[in-house]
């Protein structure tokens, strides 16, 4: 798990250097932000819960001379779970490296935000071995144990340094093991995320 961490760190602190650079102008602002997770039925299924919590920062700037903007960043998702009949539980967490675009629709201060993310998970089981179910979280079409995800949603200007979002995330999970010889189907966790972002 450490040395998936500091890769995934390591990865996202390189991109966030890199990029301003890589665009040729200044930095506009970076960002801290603060969101509420609401679980789809996918993540119920691990959980048992609808709500979770997650933290980020990142950096905002304009694509050249366009209105498109760009954001990277990095996140942390908690994801607790509920205790199931058996009186097990499974939460999760989620760390994640995030690529935005945000697209004009035309109205004031109102844009789409959609992009792609490098996502790592770790589960926490509790409970008896029957009744907690174990996953297998390798096998994706990202390296070391990393998946894939979907973003998409609206961000909002609040004010000259607030804005707010509503997100769906998809993001690649692992298979849900039934038996000694038997797996389950992909799982794919999804969730809309509703919060704001202070910019400075």
């Amino acid at each position: 798990m450490k040395r998936n961490f500091r890769l995934l760190s390591a990865a996202g602190i390189a991109a966030l250097l890199a990029l301003p650079a890589a665009a040729g102008e200044p930095t506009e602002n970076w960002h801290l932000g603060l969101d509420v997770s609401l679980a789809n039925d996918s993540l119920r299924k691990v959980t048992e819960k609808t709500e979770g919590l997650g933290l980020c920062i990142g950096l905002d700037r304009k694509l050249g001379d366009s209105n498109v903007g760009f954001r990277p960043g990095f996140s942390m998702h908690f994801l607790p779970g509920n205790y199931r009949g058996d009186d097990s539980k499974v939460s999760l967490t989620n760390l994640q490296l995030a690529m935005d675009l945000l697209i004009p629709t035309g109205l004031k201060n109102l844009n789409v935000a959609t992009g792609l993310s490098l996502n790592l998970w770790r589960y926490s089981a509790i409970g008896s071995n029957q009744g907690v179910p174990p996953y297998d979280l390798s096998g994706s079409k990202a390296p070391n144990d990393l998946k894939f995800g979907f973003r998409l949603g609206l961000d909002a200007k609040v004010s000259s340094n607030v804005t707010a979002e509503v997100m769906l995330q998809m993001v690649e999970f692992g298979r849900y093991i039934t038996g000694k010889d038997y797996i389950a189907d992909c799982i794919n966790p999804s969730w809309v995320q509703v919060g704001a972002r202070y910019h400075f």
